[in-house]
């Protein structure tokens, strides 16, 4: 909750200067105001953070309840940050390609595969909110789609705008809480579930392929017969964009070939 800020009487207040904050239980927290007015506010701090659980308001506190996680599903297994490319086929670009590997092994466990895309990293929830706000008091007159047209490219604003409930053709200051905040979340939280990852195909780089517990790093040769040499990818061996899987091809292979060329003397 830490980052998590609360309009106290127009001031961004963190949740624990506005009232107290226990853990009653391993998978519970309890928000309890010191004034009951801010029951609301809190409420609406927490919906529009990126904490992905929803609160529940009984008139007295607030009350977080996480699901039990596996240990599979613990942590987050990659992220990155960078130009996104929205295809025909689904989402690609450097961000993706860097954490692909992680959805592709998932997947082949049989794990379900989660994607959630920020298009405003630069900007924190309660900026973009504010940004939201803004244009409903200085452009309420103009339509959604006028709005979001330069906040976001105008193709993928009209899909978030419908995915929030927002008929992209009705005036700003039409629109209900409710469809704002939905807006909101489909900028800063975007979710989508992976199915696939393309084929070996279209691979820049594969991952898998012989143990590197079976090979001698110092030849290449495998440690299970004698003379037989290993490089580059089928190898289980496979690193981030940025040249790093070109340098092992080469390296490995410089290796295997000085090796294999030792061993045949």
């Amino acid at each position: 909750l830490d980052k998590i800020r609360v309009d106290y009487y127009g001031t961004p207040t963190p949740i624990q200067q506005v009232g107290n904050v226990s853990v009653p239980e391993a998978r519970m927290i309890v928000i309890q105001p010191w004034e009951k007015s801010l029951l609301k506010a809190i409420e609406k701090a927490i919906l529009t953070s990126d904490l992905g659980i929803n609160p529940t308001n009984d008139g007295t506190a607030i009350r977080l309840v996480f699901p039990e996680l596996t240990e599979e599903r613990r942590k987050v297994l990659a992220k990155d940050v960078g130009e996104l490319q929205l295809t025909d086929y689904g989402i690609s670009g450097i961000p993706t390609f860097q954490v692909s590997r992680y959805a592709s092994v998932s997947l082949h466990k049989g794990l379900d595969v989660k994607v959630k895309i920020d298009f405003l990293p630069q900007q924190s929830v309660r900026e973009v909110e504010d940004l939201i706000s803004l244009g409903i008091r200085n452009f309420g007159y103009k339509t959604w789609e006028q709005w979001i047209t330069g906040v976001l490219n105008k193709k993928l604003g009209i899909v978030l705008l419908k995915l929030a409930q927002l008929n992209p053709n009705e005036t700003v200051s039409s629109s209900s809480e409710s469809q704002r905040k939905k807006l909101l979340r489909q900028i800063k939280s975007y979710e989508t579930i992976v199915t696939e990852v393309n084929p070996f195909e279209k691979a820049q780089v594969c991952c898998g392929g012989v143990a590197v517990s079976e090979i001698c790093s110092k030849t290449m040769e495998s440690k299970n017969m004698q003379g037989l040499y290993f490089a580059g990818e089928i190898v289980d061996v496979d690193g981030i964009c940025g040249g790093y899987n070109l340098q092992w091809a080469w390296s490995s292979g410089a290796t295997a070939g000085r090796s294999a060329g030792a061993f045949a003397d």
